[in-house]
């Protein structure tokens, strides 16, 4: 089967999964059962199975209905399909809460399970069943069986890994995570996190400045109070009109309908979820996401409140905080623990003491989630809503102390479309009324109201034991951020991927999860103050749009035609830099005001990955993935003391801050950092307004100030050994793409360049390419020729930086030269020769870069054919497993050619299946281009999570930003010797040959021609192939060319490129490695 086709049968599978489920828990059995009649009376319909019958199944069962039961049943044996250990599962439930349960009709099922092989015992391995309906059904087999018991059969909790064979012998130093020993507080903590997530929103105080009066605010927030009041009976009414003729319009279809997804949320909690829509979109008037992208989430919100409700209802939601209250008990409070098992183990065990099967719910059922296409019809149809019903009066607006006359209503929201710059595409805004946005501005100027995975936990995040449970407490966390439309592709392979293999990426996210952190005050109030009086864009503080220097475009007089489009260009210029200043002073007020609401609160941070196994924290606005402001508002909730070299690691880590000896060693930047300790450091700290600001000077002013006020405190503490620092160390790795190149093709000279062996001094690779290339100028010079002339003088370090850096990433010629051709044009090159001069320095960055990395240069365009092979001639996209064991699949796709699915109705069309294509094909260009640095990214991300595992087993606080690693300063040392020891441990393995034989293994046989297709069909339609003279020649010539297409394939595979000798122990001794 072709890849479009697989995905085509599992997207109508999981379309019906989540249709059916949705049909029994909101009470619409009867259309469930009678959809799935329909579909299975097809003769060759492969679509149905036993899985979609448990459905219904447990539908009945849950009713006790065992009339219905019987005749599912018999419609199963009619139609050839064979029974489970699920669909007993369900029978027996039935009987159990039923009248009828005599003995002999169990013992006949008793006797039936055994029949077909299926173990009595074990029969809740294959269902999830809530603890009461559990013991009716153990009670009821005891009337066949005495001696019948339930065996819980756990999964195995330990590693199944070569780089963690020896991972449970290695010596381990308990951690105390977190330093807190109050259970109650724990307990607590964990209740308002429950609370936040149930109501599914959260109001903080803004930090905004409040420019009207206090009565004048109570006046708009009066006037809001009222118009919601009118928008919940507009509302109201209108679901209710639009659900009505929508259950109609349903009632005689067997086809997938919008009708009973949107029944699957209780009505107040749906109109709650709209109304905190108007108000997030009435907050940006002309700054608004695409139509899609506000459809797809807030779909998103009301699957995410369906499936809470649903685990609420069948026992699965307090099994799960049942367990969890043990790991804040047992757990997090017990040091030696925490070293010695992962969060996951101790969970897995505890299930198994407690027979509690809800962490293994994920696996015993279905995905739950809603297909992506179901999820955005959702979202659609309610912004349709929204779009119709909500109105307001504009005078009231501009006099709040008039009443509503509601002959004057207008429309809060209208939708706009918009050219995307430097493409042809159109896109769809939703955009609000400006004196709608005023009016929200006015009423709520003090607060701000987030969705509950806007913010950081107040509790530890629930540890990830598989990809569908943990994150965030009561509600689904993403364990794979995978966008649109291959989710659902991927949740598949998730869910058939061995869950063990998941185990060290699953333990590394919970490592680096239960790291608490609490905010920098000192650095909050004095950037809150920067930011009410105005911003400062050199402290990469936005201004308020109302601040912009730019001149309004203004129209002639008479204008030509000429003015027009002039006055146009800059009239669309104008608003992109209005819209970009607005986009980031609101950004930075989101993330000032989070940290103000968590000022004197201890958090933490759920993570997830991307599909290529890189970690970043849930919550967007305010964590450590963001710049310099956002790092330097957070520390450790746990302190240590600084120990004998701790204040040294905090002095140097200051001046790697500051980024401007990153050619010195570490010793030149200590006795720096020691001759200008009083004269700026302390000077800073103590004066960061009136004093000499020299923290303003630099790449990262806000994280340099923070670290001179942490040595001026460490100082003067009377024991710097003895201070007592929450302040997080970084150590970077030295352009870490290139490093896994270089010691993938154990390149000597790729090494050095990148710090991969020791130095007295670290390397910078950056400069040694302007050495290079700056070299070929002056030869080209001399030559004469006049581009090279032109450019002396402009070939320097910033010109290049992020061409070398973006290289391993996959830069093209064409991507790299607009990079040069940016920096030469801040630099003041000519505008009339941008283009050629970009274009030879272009050219000669990766004649440079090639000459310095032969090996990687050879690696890489090795994945590039066995990229295009996979995507191209096998018509896959590229997957592989990590050296930890994480399944990637890389997830480009173009829209589909073909129409939309037989199963769904018009009511989850439109927009959402153009946006969302289910049936996408394969780009193949960018799986090909793409793959080289996505395979490297899964390196660093596998280095990381190795790194991560063994810091917290040797009960080092670890948290990182990708290939920067976060520590803190008195355990410095300890990170950079397990960094190290970890990398040597990943190069160490035949990751090339293991790639090789993933792709022989996957994609050796797995190979397409559509000719030979073509040929065995007609051959069918006209008679058998052998006997058929005329086509069987063309047969066998394209099985011919079919294998020998097959052992090209294979053979490319197979070639390797061949390593140099570079030996990677000498990483070990590497002080600029990470540094």
């Amino acid at each position: 089967m072709t890849f479009q086709m697989i995905r085509r049968r599992m997207y109508e599978k999981l379309s019906l999964n989540s249709y059916l489920n949705v049909c029994v828990d909101v009470g619409q059995i009867n259309r469930a059962f009678n959809t799935l009649l329909k579909l299975s009376s097809y003769r060759k319909n492969q679509l149905v199975d036993v899985n979609h019958y448990n459905i219904v199944l447990k539908g009945w069962a849950k009713l006790a209905s065992i009339a219905q039961v019987v005749e599912t049943r018999m419609h199963m044996i009619r139609n050839s399909i064979e029974p489970n250990a699920e669909s007993y599962a369900y029978i027996l439930l039935a009987y159990a809460k039923g009248p009828d349960n005599r003995r002999s009709t169990i013992k006949r099922i008793y006797q039936d399970l055994k029949t077909r092989n299926i173990d009595p015992e074990t029969l809740f391995h294959h269902a999830y069943i809530n603890p009461a309906d559990r013991r009716s059904i153990i009670n009821l087999l005891k009337q066949v069986d005495p001696k019948y018991q339930d065996r819980f059969c756990p999964e195995p909790i330990n590693y199944d890994c070569k780089l963690l064979k020896d991972f449970d012998k290695t010596p381990y130093v308990p951690y105390d995570f977190s330093g807190i020993k109050d259970l109650k507080k724990l307990e607590s903590w964990a209740d308002n996190q429950r609370f936040v997530e149930n109501k599914s929103s959260i109001t903080i105080k803004s930090v905004a400045n409040v420019k009207d009066s206090p009565q004048q605010l109570e006046r708009y927030a009066k006037l809001w109070q009222k118009l919601t009041e009118l928008w919940k009976k507009s509302l109201h009414d209108a679901l209710d009109e639009s659900l009505t003729a929508l259950q109609k319009q349903s009632e005689d279809s067997t086809k997938i309908h919008l009708y009973p997804y949107l029944c699957s949320i209780d009505r107040n909690m749906l109109i709650h979820l709209m109304l905190d829509e108007i108000e997030t979109n009435a907050s940006f008037a002309s700054y608004s996401m695409s139509t899609n992208q506000l459809h797809k989430n807030f779909g998103h919100k009301i699957m995410t409140r369906y499936l809470r409700a649903k685990s609420q209802e069948d026992g699965s939601y307090q099994e799960k905080q049942n367990i969890y209250a043990e790991y804040l008990r047992e757990y997090c409070t017990n040091p030696d623990l925490v070293s010695r098992v992962t969060p996951r183990q101790f969970m897995q065990m505890k299930a198994v003491e407690t027979n509690n099967y809800s962490i293994y719910k994920e696996k015993l059922t279905l995905v739950e989630e809603w297909p992506h296409h179901i999820v955005v019809a959702v979202g659609r149809f309610l912004y349709g809503v929204l779009l119709r019903e909500i109105k307001f009066d504009p005078d009231t607006v501009r006099n709040p102390k008039r009443d509503i006359n509601m002959k004057n209503l207008v429309h809060a929201f209208y939708t706009a479309y918009f050219q995307i710059d430097s493409t042809h595409k159109i896109k769809e805004e939703f955009r609000a009324h400006q004196d709608f946005e005023r009016l929200q501005l006015k009423s709520s100027s003090v607060r701000l109201k987030f969705d509950y995975s806007y913010l950081p936990c107040s509790s530890p995040p629930l540890p990830w034991l598989s990809h569908r449970f943990g994150g965030y407490l009561t509600n689904k966390s993403e364990l794979v951020r995978v966008s649109n439309p291959f989710a659902e592709q991927a949740h598949v392979a998730l869910q058939k991927n061995d869950n063990q293999k998941l185990y060290p990426s699953l333990d590394s996210l919970n490592a680096i999860g239960i790291c608490p952190w609490i905010v920098n005050k000192d650095i909050l109030d004095l950037v809150i103050q920067l930011f009410q009086s105005g911003g400062d864009t050199e402290l990469n503080v936005p201004l308020d749009e109302t601040k912009m220097n730019d001149k309004v475009p203004i129209m002639k007089e008479n204008p030509s035609k000429a003015d027009k489009i002039l006055f146009n260009k800059e009239k669309k210029r104008y608003d992109q830099r209005r819209r970009e200043m607005y986009s980031l002073w609101r950004d930075c007020l989101y993330r000032l005001s989070i940290a103000n609401h968590f000022r004197d609160r201890i958090f933490w941070f759920p993570h997830n990955m991307d599909f290529r196994g890189r970690t970043y924290p849930i919550p967007p606005h305010f964590n450590h993935l963001g710049a310099d402001l956002a790092r330097a508002l957070l520390l450790f909730a746990k302190g240590r003391p600084l120990g004998p070299k701790g204040l040294d690691w905090l002095k140097i880590h200051v001046i790697n801050l500051v980024g401007s000896m990153k050619s010195k060693s570490l010793k030149e930047r200590l006795d720096y950092a020691n001759s200008i300790l009083h004269l700026e450091v302390l000077d800073s700290a103590d004066n960061p307004w009136d004093g000499r600001r020299w923290w303003t000077n630099n790449e990262n002013p806000w994280q340099v100030l923070a670290c001179c006020k942490e040595i001026a405190r460490a100082i003067r503490s009377g024991d710097p050994k003895q201070y007592v620092s929450h302040f997080p160390v970084h150590q970077d790795g030295s352009c870490n793409g290139l490093q896994h190149y270089a010691a993938l093709g154990r390149d000597p000279g790729g090494a050095m360049a990148v710090n991969l062996v020791p130095c007295d001094k670290p390397q910078d690779v950056y400069s040694r390419v302007v050495e290079i290339v700056e070299g070929m100028r002056k030869q080209d010079a001399e030559k004469g020729l006049k581009v090279a002339l032109m450019l002396e003088g402009f070939i320097q370090r910033k010109v290049i930086k992020q061409t070398v850096m973006t290289t391993v990433y996959g830069v093209t010629r064409y991507g790299a030269r607009q990079q040069i051709a940016r920096q030469l044009t801040a630099k003041g090159f000519s505008d009339h020769d941008i283009w050629s001069a970009a274009q030879y320095l272009t050219s000669k960055t990766f004649d440079s870069i090639g000459r310095m990395f032969n090996k990687s240069r050879t690696i890489q365009d090795w994945l590039n054919e066995c990229a295009y092979i996979i995507a191209s001639k096998c018509r896959q996209p590229v997957s592989w497993e990590t050296p930890l064991g994480f399944l990637v699949t890389q997830p480009y796709t173009l829209p589909s050619l073909t129409s939309t699915n037989r199963l769904l109705s018009s009511t989850v069309g439109g927009d959402a299946l153009v946006s969302n294509d289910p049936l996408a094909r394969l780009n193949a260009p960018k799986q090909k281009t793409a793959f080289p640095p996505n395979y490297i990214h899964s390196l660093d991300s596998s280095h990381m999570m190795l790194t991560s595992l063994y810091c917290q087993r040797r009960g080092i606080t670890f948290v990182s930003v990708h290939d920067c690693y976060w520590t803190h300063p008195s355990t410095v040392d300890e990170m950079n010797e397990i960094c190290r020891q970890q990398f040597i441990a990943l190069h160490s393995e035949p990751l090339l040959q293991d790639l090789s034989e993933q792709f022989i293994e996957r994609f050796g046989e797995h190979f397409e021609q559509k000719e030979a297709v073509v040929v065995k069909k007609a051959a069918a339609a006209s008679g058998s192939a052998c006997t058929n003279m005329a086509t069987k020649p063309l047969i066998e010539m394209y099985d011919s060319s079919r294998q020998t297409e097959q052992g090209r394939t294979r053979a490319k595979f197979l070639d390797v490129p061949t390593t140099g000798d570079l030996n990677l122990n000498l990483v070990q001794k590497s002080t600029y490695f990470f540094s």
